[in-house]
C-alpha cells in the first residue's frame, strides 16, 4: 500500500493585511460629520465615548448600585462590584436591590496611588480597587482563583507585592490617565513563519 503525504504548513496565528494607514485616516476624515453624536464624539481628540443610557451603544453600566464603571453586558458587574458581591455572601438581585455596594470606584486620573510599598518605595500607579493598582489586584485574583493564596487582598499586598513603576501616558489624546496596556505594534515574522508582535 502506498500512502501520500503532503507537506502540512500551518497557517501562521496572525495574518498581516496590507494597509494603507494614511488613505484609511483620509476616509474617515471626509466621512466621519464632526456633529456625529455630539455628546459622544470629540472629534478634536477623535475620541468616542459611548453613553450606555442610548440604546444605539453598545456598552451598559456596572449593575452594582452608584457604579459608573463600563461593562460590556447588560446586568453585569465590574470586577470590584464582583468582589463586593462575593465577599458579602448575597445572591446577584440581592445584592443589586440592597445597596450593597460599600465602596464606590473613583474616575481613573482622581485616584490615590496604589498602597503597596517597599523599603520606602511607593507603586506609582493608581489605585483601582480596594487600595491595588489594576495589576497587583489582578495578580492577587489570579493566585485566589488558583488556590495558590488563602491570605486576603490587604494582607497578600503587604506580604508580597511589589512596587510597579508608573505607566506610559496614555495615546488617547483626551485622556488623562496612564496606559494600563501595551498594544501589538507592526506584526513582523518569526520563526516557522508565524507572525508576531514586537
Amino acid at each position: 500500500m502506498i500512502v501520500a503525504t503532503d507537506t502540512y504548513t500551518p497557517a501562521p496565528k496572525v495574518i498581516a493585511l496590507p494597509f494603507d494607514r494614511h488613505a484609511w485616516l483620509a476616509w474617515l476624515m471626509q466621512n466621519t460629520p464632526s456633529n456625529w453624536r455630539p455628546d459622544e464624539w470629540d472629534s478634536e481628540h477623535w475620541l468616542f465615548t459611548g453613553d450606555p443610557e442610548k440604546t444605539e451603544t453598545a456598552i451598559w453600566r456596572c449593575d452594582g448600585p452608584g457604579c459608573h464603571v463600563a461593562v460590556l453586558g447588560a446586568r453585569s458587574l465590574c470586577h470590584s462590584c464582583e468582589d463586593q458581591l462575593l465577599a458579602s455572601g448575597l445572591g446577584q438581585e440581592e445584592f443589586v436591590a440592597s445597596g450593597g455596594r460599600s465602596m464606590v470606584r473613583s474616575v481613573p486620573g482622581t485616584r490615590p496611588s496604589c498602597s503597596v510599598e517597599r523599603d520606602g518605595v511607593q507603586c506609582a500607579q493608581e489605585a483601582s480597587v480596594r487600595g491595588a493598582c489594576q495589576a497587583h489586584h489582578g495578580q492577587w485574583r489570579y493566585r485566589v482563583r488558583r488556590g495558590l493564596t488563602s491570605l486576603n487582598l490587604e494582607d497578600w499586598l503587604r506580604a508580597y507585592a511589589e512596587p510597579r513603576p508608573a505607566h506610559l501616558p496614555c495615546r488617547v489624546g483626551a485622556c488623562t490617565s496612564g496606559a494600563t496596556q501595551r498594544l501589538p505594534c507592526a506584526p513582523t515574522t518569526g520563526s516557522g513563519g508565524t507572525t508576531v508582535a514586537k
